[in-house]
């Protein structure tokens, strides 16, 4: 009786040993109950960015307030950075387009025309547009950038009875302030 009352003893003793000191890495997410890690069980700076999966946090999760400026912003002054944007210029030229045809078995042939506006020496173009005076006849075709100075734009004509009008405008800034 003695010798079974000692090996209870020890057993237990064993088990109470082995709940308290687990070897390391013996415990993984297999081993942890659902909801089992909360905020509060993690330590203060445990989590780093390194931990952190990539594209899982929002702007919710994130106070703007504790973030340093980006280097351009930070370096950047109206006198030195933005000054270029008080210079804005819009330019604007105006066409035409004829009024659409027939082909011989008498299908509708879309008349078109382009038309290009540039900005003005040392200047470049940041953007442009094209607007149609009929857009229920008119269609813009095209509307790019042609080159660094100038913006070019095509317009569709489906009016079988007259031609119509059209503006292209470019939108430019000095060179010199482009990083």
């Amino acid at each position: 009786m003695v010798v079974a009352m000692l090996a209870l003893m020890i057993a237990l003793g064993g088990t109470s040993y082995a709940a308290v000191k687990l070897p390391k890495g013996s415990v993984g997410s297999r081993e942890l109950k659902k909801n089992a890690v909360t905020t509060a069980s993690i330590k203060n700076s445990a989590v780093t960015g390194a931990k952190v999966k990539a594209d899982s946090l929002t702007g919710d999760d994130i106070n703007e307030a504790t973030l340093a400026p980006p280097p351009l912003a930070a370096a950047s002054t109206h006198a030195n950075g933005a000054a270029a944007l008080d210079r804005v210029t819009y330019r604007s030229a105006g066409g035409s387009v004829p009024q659409a045809g027939t082909d011989p078995a008498g299908n509708p042939i879309t008349a078109t025309a382009a038309m290009s506006v540039g900005c003005d020496p040392g200047q470049i173009a940041t953007g442009g547009g094209v607007k149609v005076d009929d857009p229920g006849s008119q269609a813009v075709h095209e509307s790019y950038p042609n080159t660094a100075r100038t913006w070019t734009g095509t317009v569709g004509n489906d009016d079988e009875n007259a031609g119509h009008n059209f503006t292209v405008f470019v939108v430019c800034i000095p060179a010199g302030a482009v990083g």
